[in-house]
């Protein structure tokens, strides 16, 4: 015969681990009501959101497990909105930015002021250690001339975009400064105004850069753009706003070695066809990219020449991008190149689904204009 504590065991071992369960339940969910349960990790990960200066100032001094966190030396800072106000900068500068910059690897500068500030109070220089991105804005001309040079020490640094507040009244200066950032991947050089200045071309190669995206976002012609290329022979994007012509003949010969350069966008080309097709062929063979709106030469809508170009120097290309705006003024008529028009819709464009539009704006200031363009329906 079975005893009743044979039928009574299981269901005590049953009832204990209900018991069990239950209350280590209840420890868990007593653990994560409070915040600093959840896991470093997490936190890293949110806290990789916030800028520097915000975060330093909600959690600093809050309890023992988030100064720990953010004061360890293995998470990094990054500081982007740094307040515009000149006392309380220079304030947050001495307080927060020095005393952790070590720690910074990204520092964005908004104002002259505060530029100025960073020079005058402690220069940015080998002691930001861990810095990779710095971008200076409303940085007068001369002030970068004077702050690039101390960047040289800094190891890590990758990525640099200057804002000018002033003309660019020496490109040769700053250019050459900014080839001098061995490690430097990724800049940008953006001013308002351009003073035409002789480039000095690399004709020796032995100063070359890393760069591998640049942004020229400043008027340029196209013997200055051949010279800085000259010095960035591993560049795989480049953008340029506006590119001019250079108002003497440029040898053909020009070597670039450009063998990288996948993505090209041009804002507005004030070459010629001819001009702008020499340059293309020196850095296309492995283009998959191209976007640029040309002005002044009706010679781009040829869409047999440009076929040609594509087949031949382009072979990769992917995506192609393009919009001419040709000015109506008086009564329009016909032009024998609107008769050749219809070539951008032979088989060689519909096959890469590089779609012709033709729209007309009556809101321009002549009579109307007429704006042809390509776009990648892929």
């Amino acid at each position: 015969m079975h005893s009743r504590d044979q039928y009574m065991k299981p269901a005590k071992r049953h009832l204990s681990v209900d018991r069990l369960w239950k209350d280590d339940t209840k420890k868990t969910t007593q653990r994560l009501t409070f915040i600093e349960h959840l896991s470093n990790e997490l936190f890293y990960e949110i806290f990789d959101y916030l800028d520097g200066r915000d975060l330093l100032y909600a959690f600093s001094n809050l309890n023992l497990h988030f100064e720990s966190l953010i004061m360890s030396s293995k998470f990094r800072l990054k500081f982007h909105h740094c307040t515009s106000h000149l006392e309380l900068f220079e304030q947050d500068y001495q307080q927060i930015i020095v005393l952790n910059k070590h720690r910074i690897i990204s520092l964005h500068l908004w104002t002259p002021s505060q530029l100025l500030t960073s020079v005058v109070l402690h220069p940015v220089n080998s002691s930001f250690s861990r810095l990779e991105s710095l971008i200076l804005h409303g940085i007068k001309f001369k002030q970068a001339i004077s702050f690039l040079p101390g960047l040289t020490s800094l190891p890590g640094l990758s990525s640099l975009n200057i804002y000018l507040n002033d003309a660019l009244s020496n490109s040769n200066a700053i250019y050459h400064l900014l080839f001098r950032l061995s490690n430097l991947k990724c800049s940008k050089l953006s001013a308002r105004r351009y003073f035409s200045q002789d480039f000095i071309p690399n004709t020796s190669n032995q100063q070359t850069t890393s760069i591998k995206q640049l942004i020229i976002d400043h008027p340029c012609n196209l013997h200055g753009l051949y010279d800085i290329l000259s010095f960035t022979p591993k560049i795989r994007r480049l953008k340029c706003e506006n590119l001019f012509p250079t108002y003497e003949n440029i040898s053909k010969e020009i070597p670039l070695n450009i063998f990288n350069l996948k993505y090209c966008s041009i804002s507005l080309c004030y070459l010629k066809f001819d001009e702008f097709e020499i340059f293309i062929k020196k850095i296309s063979s492995q283009l998959r990219v191209l976007c640029f709106n040309p002005c002044s030469d009706i010679s781009y809508l040829g869409a047999d020449r440009w076929q040609r170009l594509i087949t031949k120097h382009m072979p990769l290309l992917y995506t192609f991008q393009f919009k001419y705006h040709d000015a109506v003024v008086g009564y329009f008529e016909i032009q024998p190149y609107h008769l050749f028009i219809n070539r951008f819709t032979s088989p060689f464009w519909i096959e890469r689904q590089w779609l012709f539009n033709i729209e007309i704006d009556f809101n321009h200031w002549s009579p109307f204009e007429i704006i042809f363009s390509i776009q990648s329906n892929r």
